[in-house]
């Protein structure tokens, strides 16, 4: 069972009444696993267009946060409403994978000011349990990790300890600070 899809709508109005413009961004508080086919969402911004289908509708297609095999738990999406002439408006809220019909209307929805707090056990690849996973020792972090090199990385901000493995390789020294250099200084060789 892949994520269930959700058609997202709701009508706004102007101050005065007339149908409303400008956008609705959606935006997961936290990636989701679909632990039965190991699909992925992440959170990155969806924006629907008020009034792109029809005078003052939004409507949008979004993964429901609350499928039975989805990870972890407490996922919510975070709704920024931009209703042109008005302030906007930011909520949170779990769009339900048994909307009657496929669809559900915003503005039925139970809304929170905060994200809860996400649970359960992490996927992918993650370890551990949300709130707080860890990253896992899977073949893709494997290889992210061996695609760095040292020159990629933040220098270290405090002594470096390597576990009493030799220094090899070094190329001649180019300036004073160089390890090379320094080496060759402690061992009286410059």
């Amino acid at each position: 069972m892949a994520f269930t899809q959700i058609t997202v709508t709701r009508n706004y109005a102007s101050p005065d009444g007339s149908p409303a413009t400008g956008t609705v961004v959606f935006q997961l508080s936290s990636g989701m696993v679909d632990t039965s086919t190991g699909n992925v969402a992440v959170p990155t911004p969806v924006t629907a267009t008020i009034g792109a289908t029809s005078p003052g509708l939004v409507s949008q297609v979004l993964d429901a946060t609350n499928d039975t095999t989805t990870t972890p738990t407490g996922v919510t999406y975070k709704v920024t409403e931009n209703v042109f002439g008005m302030t906007p408006n930011v909520y949170y809220v779990v769009i339900p994978y048994n909307a009657s019909g496929g669809t559900v209307d915003l503005s039925t929805l139970t809304s929170f000011p905060n994200p809860p707090v996400v649970t359960g056990q992490a996927g992918g690849d993650l370890t551990g349990t949300y709130p707080d996973p860890s990253l896992a020792a899977t073949a893709n972090v494997e290889s992210i990790i061996r695609a760095q090199s040292l020159n990629q990385l933040d220098p270290p901000t405090s002594a470096l300890d390597l576990n009493a493995q030799r220094v090899t390789d070094l190329a001649a020294p180019q300036a004073a600070t160089d390890a090379a250099q320094a080496l060759g200084t402690m061992l009286g060789e410059v």
